[in-house]
């Protein structure tokens, strides 16, 4: 019984150290966007929904897009840490959104990343790891592509990739 009762206590602390971690790296990307003017929202972008951060003036022009690392998720990953704890611990492609002095500024995470809820659309612990650049990630960044170019009447990218974001941005280049 006294087992029983511990593991239920050590189940119940690991998910809340979980759920801060999220709310934490979470609080970290509104400090670094809101100041910055941009607004974050998530976009449905098949088989995802990708966490994006965008300020938007110029219509009918370019935009540059940031498209996040995946810097920290293999290493929880081999840790075997959970899906919805593996955020970046500094979001880099959107810290460096929020420099750019561009008039149109987007910034787009990794499947999986900053997520509220496990059921959430696609998301499984391969698509951090193993399945990072899948088609069906690249296909899920067209769509998000495409949503911000009708949304803000966008006339063409300008791709910049951090770590894993480099080779999602190299990949949509070659499209």
């Amino acid at each position: 019984m006294k087992n029983t009762v511990l593991a239920s206590v050590l189940s119940v602390l690991a998910l809340s150290a979980c759920g801060l971690d999220t709310e934490i790296k979470t609080q970290t990307t509104e400090q670094i966007g809101r100041p910055a003017f941009m607004v974050d929202r998530f976009i449905d972008a098949g088989a995802f929904h990708l966490k994006a951060w965008e300020r938007m003036h110029d219509r009918q022009k370019p935009a540059t897009l940031y498209i996040e690392g995946d810097s920290g998720t293999l290493a929880n990953n081999a840790q075997g840490a959970d899906i919805f704890g593996s955020h970046p611990d500094m979001p880099v492609g959107l810290l460096l959104a929020s420099r750019d002095k561009s008039g149109n500024v987007a910034h787009i995470a990794r499947p999986c990343q900053y997520i509220k809820f496990p059921e959430d659309k696609g998301c499984d612990a391969a698509y951090t790891d193993q399945k990072r650049f899948t088609p069906e990630v690249i296909n899920a960044y067209e769509a998000a592509l495409d949503d911000i170019a009708k949304r803000y009447d966008i006339t063409g990218f300008h791709l910049v990739g951090y770590d894993g974001g480099a080779n999602i941005a190299a990949v949509l280049a070659g499209k």
